[in-house]
């Protein structure tokens, strides 16, 4: 499951046209522009994804990309719009506290087969910007494990976001951050978006 969200926003990387049609945009716009060339800087990190750290201590902060959508998952068909969005992450191993705020949000075309975004919709604003409210989340039990589990809580264009999340401390010295609607070991892990179901990737570094 973990893999599948790597794919699903690794898009970002190599971001191509969406094809003809009103009310999307190609990414290209200055502000999208940006946010991807950052998002794929990090993914040239890949290499240490899978190495989960040990416990870190100190204060570090990380910031990276939150995806957001009723489904990313494209083995069943992934859902044809979502949120990409800016995050924030403020770590303390000492109390085992992490909080996190995104902002930021562009409401973006998402192809069904790849799970991909491919451009961003125009309907909101004409650079694809929507509006977010406090979206952000809490998570506890750090100083402990590597693992963690987020509360996330918040509006993206209106819409409601809820739910826990699985994330992971990664890297050989704690450098990264992953989080992700569920995982093997997160039974009670699940987003909503407007009360029904919600998928969310976050990569920060």
């Amino acid at each position: 499951m973990t893999i599948r969200y790597f794919v699903s926003v690794a898009a970002l990387v190599g971001l191509t046209a969406c094809g003809g049609g009103g009310g999307s945009t190609a990414i290209g716009s200055a502000e999208y522009g940006a946010l991807a060339n950052e998002v794929s800087s990090r993914l040239d990190l890949n290499g240490v994804f899978g190495t989960e750290a040990p416990p870190a201590t100190g204060n570090p902060t990380y910031s990276g990309v939150m995806l957001v959508a009723v489904d990313l998952d494209p083995s069943g068909g992934a859902s044809t719009s979502g949120y990409l969005g800016e995050i924030d992450i403020t770590a303390n191993f000492s109390s085992g506290v992490m909080t996190g705020e995104a902002d930021g949000f562009f409401d973006v075309v998402i192809s069904s087969s790849t799970g991909k975004p491919t451009g961003f919709n125009t309907g909101s604003n004409p650079d694809g910007t929507v509006v977010s409210t406090d979206v952000g989340f809490t998570a506890t039990g750090l100083n402990t494990s590597p693992s963690f589990n987020p509360d996330f809580s918040g509006t993206i264009d209106g819409n409601t976001l809820n739910g826990i999340g699985s994330g992971l401390v990664r890297g050989p010295n704690g450098e990264q951050i992953t989080i992700f609607e569920d995982a093997p070991a997160c039974g009670a892990c699940t987003f909503t978006l407007n009360g029904g179901e919600g998928d969310v990737f976050i990569f920060a570094d």
